[in-house]
């Protein structure tokens, strides 16, 4: 009887012990959302930008941080398109090109303190499609504070890339002091560093339209001008490559590899980019 009874409380520790193990080890494997972060996802749609909104969404929930609390906020002027209910609906008059692209920087500060409640921010064109898990690498450490990618077409070749070279603009770097060129449809990080470079930037775009200045590639500029005296954490291409990179000077990545796309705006079957920007109500046949 002593020793059945024995053998039972054994196998009673035994069991606790593997509950135990496998809990942790589920914690762990699995990260469960007790050791999530939560992540605000800025995206634009206007005009009719909305034809991207279902893919880029469904691709987010499955393969953008899916281990970590995502909550959508959406800058657009389509009040009768469906949202999900881990996003919001933010109000936004179309504008011209490339009015459209260069204000964003004020639009996302309309929300700062919204924004404020979250552990990281990331901004994604519209046209965006995530092909592939990405994980907590792209986190930027405390010191880094923003995540940047590198554009394909100037990564291994900077000499190449088209910073804003007119000294009156506030984007303009001089022959000699780039670093590196990054891409302005992907990037974001910890809250307040992005806060800071959204009112730096919106500051600069402000003083050179007021100038009649529009810088070479708009917002994309800008933030080349703002990074370049810091160190942001800098991913590679394969983690916004756009889909028809046909570019000669490209980085060839394999396919395999890609993270994420953008998708191609001159595809016809979104119409070309004339069309989407308004600029003609046909579609590219």
């Amino acid at each position: 009887m002593k020793r059945r009874c024995f053998t039972r409380y054994k196998n009673g520790i035994l069991y606790v012990l593997i509950f135990i193990i496998s809990f942790v080890c589920g914690m762990v494997c699995y990260r469960t959302p007790l050791f999530a972060k939560d992540i605000a996802v800025l995206y634009i749609m206007t005009n009719r930008y909305t034809v991207f909104w279902k893919d880029f969404y469904n691709s987010a929930e499955k393969n953008f941080l899916p281990y970590h609390n995502k909550h959508y906020f959406v800058f657009t002027d389509d009040e009768k398109i469906s949202l999900p209910k881990n996003a919001t609906r933010l109000k936004a008059k179309y504008k011209d090109f490339p009015d459209v692209t260069l204000k964003r920087y004020e639009m996302f500060l309309e929300i700062e303190d919204q924004l404020k409640k979250y552990d990281y921010v990331y901004f994604f064109n519209a046209n965006a499609f995530i092909l592939r898990p990405i994980h907590e690498e792209i986190f930027p450490s405390e010191k880094q504070g923003l995540m940047v990618v590198h554009h394909p077409a100037f990564w291994k070749q900077l000499y190449l890339a088209t910073y804003e070279r007119n000294p009156k603009s506030t984007a303009y770097i001089p022959y000699g002091q780039e670093k590196y060129y990054v891409q302005g449809s992907f990037n974001g990080g910890r809250v307040s560093a992005f806060m800071d470079l959204s009112k730096e930037c919106a500051k600069n775009i402000q003083i050179d339209e007021k100038n009649n200045i529009i810088a070479v590639w708009h917002d994309e500029s800008h933030l080349n001008k703002y990074i370049q005296d810091k160190e942001p954490l800098i991913m590679t291409p394969q983690y916004n490559y756009s889909e028809d990179c046909d570019n000669e000077h490209s980085y060839a990545i394999p396919q395999d590899k890609i993270k994420m796309i953008l998708r191609e705006k001159e595809n016809h079957q979104y119409g070309g980019r004339k069309y989407l920007r308004g600029f003609t109500d046909k579609k590219k046949g």
